[in-house]
């Protein structure tokens, strides 16, 4: 069993103003479970732009747009003089990291695997040429050097990877900073009836969120290389890298 929500609240209040986002859905959980109980599951609202911002102005979401602009670091850090890369960021990156993958890069797409949060991006993306939001379904296969993945693999889900796989080029590298699995993020998440899509069992409900080695192995499955996750630093979440493989599979003859 969690945590009683009195106690939940108190620990999250104690580390305000910065766990603000945290605390209100805290809060709401009351009104919203109770609802949920009432009228059953209900499908994801539209987001917002300015709620997916705000998002992204936590300390962990902050820690994770921090791993993943040094892996974009150590990825330009290899490209040949003169090289330039075409990168794929799922998620709200902010302008610095934007600004920073333009130094290098002939192309940004931000994009993500729910279209409307693509469709949302999209309202107040920042105006910087090469930079532009584009749906996942609209890309073109083997497209990109990278792709950096912003707590987004909870939303592709595993049977999602293939497609990062065949978006990627051969000995493309890519880097996801995700969120662990979390009681708070089941309970508020939770009263979306996607969220529990690969729930197999009645009574042993299974969330979006994956650990960082579960990632792992889900995007080896999936065909990439060297898959391996370590944990942030604070412990609220994971790195997990992997790559494409240099060559593409070969076809077999029957």
């Amino acid at each position: 069993a969690g945590p009683e929500l009195p106690a939940l609240t108190e620990a999250l209040a104690a580390a305000a103003p910065t766990r603000g986002l945290e605390i209100m859905q805290a809060m709401a959980l009351p009104h919203a479970l109770a609802t949920s109980l009432a009228n059953g599951l209900v499908d994801a609202p539209a987001p917002a732009a300015a709620d997916l911002r705000a998002a992204e102005r936590t300390p962990a979401a902050e820690a994770r747009w921090r791993a993943l602009t040094n892996a974009l670091d150590a990825v330009q850090a290899r490209l040949p003089d003169g090289a330039r890369q075409e990168v794929l960021i799922l998620g709200a990156p902010p302008p610095a990291l934007l600004a920073r993958a333009m130094t290098r890069a002939a192309r940004v797409v931000i994009s993500d695997p729910d279209p409307r949060r693509v469709r949302a991006l999209a309202v107040d993306a920042p105006a910087i040429p090469g930079v532009r939001c584009t749906a996942l379904a609209d890309l073109e296969d083997g497209a990109f050097d990278l792709v950096l993945c912003a707590d987004a693999l909870h939303r592709a889900g595993e049977d999602g990877l293939p497609r990062l796989r065949a978006l990627l080029r051969p000995g493309g590298a890519l880097a996801a900073a995700e969120r662990a699995p979390a009681l708070l993020d089941d309970l508020t998440e939770g009263r979306v009836a996607g969220w529990w899509r690969d729930t197999v069992a009645a009574d042993f409900a299974i969330g979006r969120r994956r650990a960082g080695a579960v990632w792992a192995a889900a995007l080896a499955d999936a065909g990439f290389a060297g898959a391996e996750g370590d944990a942030l630093a604070g412990g609220e979440g994971a790195l997990i890298l992997a790559a494409a493989p240099d060559r593409a599979p070969q076809a077999v003859e029957t």
